[in-house]
């Protein structure tokens, strides 16, 4: 008798061992399953987020072309010029024309093969700047400024700067120092101390 109830007493303890494992186990399994889901719906819920955000740019853009009254050939033409505009400062950098201080928009316009009429349009659709002089003195600029950090100055600091300007295209000094306030807000030795090409 007690030999059976010892054995009753072991069947019930592995018995309860095993249920308590099992439960263990679905209670993880459990965690698992809801950190999974979670994670899941974190992430359904941000392409969510992007998918509406993109929907309401979209919606805008509908409203901005409907304000203006564009068409789609009107849009097409618009990308057009950007293209247009960006293959004219390739040119421009690759023909180094902007060295000429004196050169056209007909000059510019030549290069990209449209007449006059046609370039204004392109420009005043394209450019980020509002006059061309303003366009041409920046890519002027940018041009020095890459001459100030690869070039050594040698010999007199105001006659270095003046170099650089005529070979940039700008009339002289003064019209470099003009464009650097202008376009980027301090003046021409400012921006050396910046490029630490003087002490």
């Amino acid at each position: 008798m007690t030999d059976n109830i010892n054995a009753l007493d072991i069947i019930i303890i592995v018995s309860a061992v095993v249920f308590l494992v099992c439960w263990i186990a679905w209670i993880i399994r459990l965690i698992i399953v809801g950190s999974k889901l979670k994670k899941r719906n974190a992430m359904l819920y941000k392409r969510y987020e992007e998918l509406r955000m993109e929907r309401k740019k979209a919606d805008m853009y509908e409203s901005l072309l409907d304000s203006y009254h564009l068409n789609a050939e009107d849009v097409a033409g618009i990308h057009d010029h950007r293209r247009v505009f960006r293959n004219l400062e390739n040119q421009i950098k690759q023909t180094k024309i902007y060295k000429n201080a004196k050169v056209s928009a007909a000059d510019l316009a030549e290069l990209v093969g449209l007449d006059k009429s046609s370039f204004d349009i392109m420009f005043k659709e394209a450019s980020p700047t509002d006059t061309l002089n303003d366009f041409m003195d920046s890519i002027r600029l940018n041009e020095a400024i890459e001459m100030f950090k690869n070039d050594l100055n040698d010999g007199e600091l105001d006659a270095w700067i003046a170099q650089i300007a005529t070979d940039c295209g700008f009339a002289n000094r003064r019209a470099l120092n003009n464009a650097c306030k202008r376009i980027i807000g301090i003046g021409i030795i400012e921006l050396l101390h910046q490029l630490k090409k003087i002490r």
